[in-house]
């Protein structure tokens, strides 16, 4: 649903923003340098391709793709769910397993506060054949919000490029992509302060994800929807596609410090920020070049 259409729209500094409901909240698309004619056309395109886009991956609708293939076992895929699977079993087996997105029944019994099951499934419990998938073992049931909403993002982002739209900024409920000829300031908020920012960041044409435990948590901070987190706290990935920092952000929180170190020397165009629960930084991939100093 478009709550801000092309009235919204700053004459001065030819600005129009468009918000959307999106992944369970608000998604903010800010365009720049954009003519209001141009902004009467685009928004409702741009409606559509979000909503269409958000069919696949909802985990919670019953009439979404990923909700038929949990639900018939096996099905003849789209191409952008089968994208976004062969991505996350590839972090998968980066993480010798410890992010899996089959486990889904376990994320959902966080995230509703009941008592966790044991599941006995794995990644390696999803086949790709073509264009069909198969889910394996009866426990495996997947949630790939920890990496579809990044997917969904980078592909409204090349969408509103396709129409001839340089610079804009999509903020999809705290994971960030900027595109264009503008800088954005950003602040990392610090994950035991309330109100407070732990680094800021100047980001060109790059997208950045934060995964931390205190975002969704029952009761305490080691109730949080993070299931099976190590001693990390907040982790805050920076690269090229939202898909990648949106993933790279959730498999930081689940790998102990050399683990950690495997992963991001296998990916070198990700910097990533990762505080543990002692409060002590780690910076990988110079993050440091992002950062503004003396902004905390």
């Amino acid at each position: 649903m478009i709550e801000s259409e092309a009235k919204n729209f700053d004459v001065e500094h030819a600005e129009a923003t468009l918000i959307l409901n999106l992944f369970g909240g608000k998604t903010e698309i800010i365009f720049y340098d954009v003519l209001p004619e141009v902004v009467e056309v685009v928004f409702p395109r741009i409606e559509h391709e979000a909503m269409r886009l958000q069919k696949i991956f909802n985990f919670f609708d019953s009439d979404s793709e990923l909700s038929r293939l949990n639900r018939k076992r096996k099905i003849h895929a789209s191409p952008e769910l089968i994208s976004v699977i062969r991505k996350a079993i590839w972090y998968s087996r980066a993480t010798d397993g410890a992010y899996d997105v089959t486990k889904g029944r376990q994320f959902y019994s966080r995230k509703s506060g009941a008592d966790e099951m044991p599941v006995g499934c794995s990644f390696r419990d999803i086949t790709i054949r073509g264009n069909v998938v198969s889910l394996e073992h009866p426990d495996a049931l997947i949630d790939l919000g920890s990496i579809a909403k990044g997917f969904i993002a980078d592909r409204i982002a090349m969408f509103i490029s396709s129409m001839g739209i340089d610079s804009f900024f999509i903020d999809a409920r705290g994971d960030l992509i900027a595109r264009g000829s503008y800088r954005e300031i950003i602040d990392v908020q610090h994950p035991r302060i309330p109100n407070s920012t732990i680094s800021t960041l100047l980001l060109k044409n790059r997208a950045v994800a934060t995964s931390g435990d205190y975002r969704q948590f029952s009761s305490d901070y080691s109730h949080s929807h993070i299931v099976g987190k190590k001693d990390v706290i907040s982790a805050t990935a920076i690269a090229g596609t939202l898909e990648d920092a949106d993933a790279v952000a959730t498999c930081m929180m689940l790998l102990d410090s050399k683990k950690a170190e495997k992963l991001m020397s296998s990916l070198p165009y990700v910097s990533c920020l990762v505080i543990n629960a002692g409060l002590q930084e780690s910076r990988y991939n110079n993050f440091s070049r992002y950062e503004l100093k003396g902004r905390k």
